[in-house]
């Protein structure tokens, strides 16, 4: 019996910068990045009731819907589409990839059809700039996108590694605060220059010959101090645009009472959200109780996460 209903799951991605934007030559945007395990998408699909046209509870899947019936990847039949849980938009975590990819994965499949994440984005609209969403949902674990080629839809994947799965990961942000989205943040994009070869070439050195061998020798230290280095120079590329380093007053108060090469301290995305390191549980507990006991602490939501080292999980129902 064919599948009626499709559970999919997904986490969130963290996305620590580009290694380039509009070079001269070469690749575009591109980036390193990580798959945490919450926040997360969780969703059931399913086949909609014979005359109904469909439905969903959240508002951007029903604007995902409609684009999916008008490009024709529904065919002849309607969805409905419970989300059960959704990433904060606008927060750097890459909501909006996630839940697209995931709802139209879960589409596709009831339908008999299976795609890669690069086919996977172009049907629902993602990926123009950083394919580590892409990549991410369906692999996990810690990514370096190598930009997107001129001929190239969506960006390449350079490599994948599993991350240490006793490092925890602390999520930081304002209570109240988003990231720049929507046609602000397209003219942010618009505004930037084009990012120096020297600055690309630091960002490859450090995300070939220091992450990647810290990750792989499971050295911590290591791994946060070349972090924090990549996010205080993608920071500093786009500090005319945010305001900062980071893009929150207030978490660049907290920034500047923390050891940042010791916590890898690093902006994802346009913020507002930050992602601090621990080598363990208990680590991680005493810079939970640093980040609180700050002034700034009352007004800052902060959560312990973990890497997710693997990728989406679909299951089928009847």
């Amino acid at each position: 019996m064919s599948a009626r209903f499709i559970t999919v799951r997904t986490g969130a991605r963290l996305h620590f910068g580009p290694l380039s934007y509009r070079p001269e030559r070469g690749r575009h945007f591109g980036g390193v990045g990580l798959m945490i395990d919450r926040p997360g998408v969780h969703a059931v699909v399913g086949l909609a009731k014979p005359g109904t046209s469909g439905s969903s509870n959240s508002a951007r899947v029903r604007a995902l819907l409609d684009t999916l019936k008008r490009s024709g990847v529904c065919g002849s039949s309607h969805f409905d589409v419970d989300v059960l849980e959704e990433i904060p938009p606008h927060s750097g975590l890459g909501s909006g990839t996630q839940l697209a990819l995931a709802v139209t994965d879960a589409i596709l499949t009831l339908q008999g059809h299976k795609h890669p994440p690069q086919s996977l984005a172009l049907i629902s609209g993602r990926g123009d700039r950083s394919a580590i969403g892409l990549f991410g949902y369906e692999q996990g674990g810690f990514l370096i996108d190598a930009g997107r080629a001129n001929n190239q839809d969506v960006g390449a994947l350079a490599t994948r590694v599993s991350f240490p799965a006793e490092w925890r990961v602390l999520l930081v942000r304002p209570i109240d605060g988003q990231g720049l989205h929507g046609s602000v943040e397209m003219s942010a994009f618009q505004s930037l220059p084009s990012m120096s070869e020297q600055l690309t070439g630091r960002l490859c050195r450090l995300a070939l010959t220091e992450l990647l061998p810290a990750l792989q020798q499971n050295d911590f230290a290591a791994f946060t101090s070349a972090l924090y280095e990549y996010g205080q120079l993608a920071g500093e590329f786009f500090a005319p645009s945010q305001g900062g380093v980071f893009a929150s007053t207030a978490i660049r108060r907290l920034a500047a009472s923390l050891s940042g090469p010791a916590t890898g301290m690093a902006q994802s995305s346009w913020g507002p959200t930050v992602a601090l390191f621990a080598e363990g549980n208990g680590p991680a507990r005493d810079l939970w109780q640093q980040i609180k006991s700050h002034p700034d602490g009352a007004n800052l939501h902060v959560e312990q996460v973990q890497a997710r080292n693997r990728g989406r999980e679909l299951t089928s129902s009847v």
